[in-house]
């Protein structure tokens, strides 16, 4: 999903976003919840995604989230959210730096962060937009 992803921001000169731990833990947690009430929606237990990330203790600025469900992979998944105006304003919002993603049994979640601007900025100069290893750079 991060290539998908990026190449996309990269198409419109957008800087590329890094998975982040707490956001694929926020991710896959949410996307366990969809599918466990069998629900596309924003809103768990824990509350809205400002409210579970704020939760998880990462201090953010600016937050984002996709959800869907049916999708048999993450292409065809990644199509649905692109042929959404206001899905892929998510994806290509030219302030967020990282990414987090989840799936369970076909229940899909996306949720994008930036850090407040006065915390420590854990992004390289340089990234790479698609990892060329199973192992992609992760910041906690």
């Amino acid at each position: 999903m991060l290539c998908l992803i990026n190449a996309l921001r990269s198409d419109q000169n957008l800087f590329p976003v890094v998975y982040h731990n707490k956001l694929i833990q926020l991710a896959q947690e949410h996307a366990e919840y969809q599918s466990t009430h069998q629900a596309v929606t924003h809103v768990d237990s824990a509350g809205q995604i400002g409210d579970r990330l704020t939760r998880l203790g990462f201090q953010w600025s600016v937050l984002a989230e996709n959800v869907g469900a049916g999708a048999p992979n993450v292409t065809a998944m990644m199509n649905v959210w692109v042929k959404s105006p206001r899905h892929l304003a998510n994806i290509l919002h030219p302030d967020i730096k990282y990414l987090g993603a989840g799936v369970s049994k076909g229940y899909w979640v996306q949720d994008f962060a930036a850090p407040l601007k006065n915390e420590h900025n854990l992004l390289k100069e340089k990234i790479e937009t698609c990892p060329s290893t199973s192992n992609p750079t992760i910041y906690t």
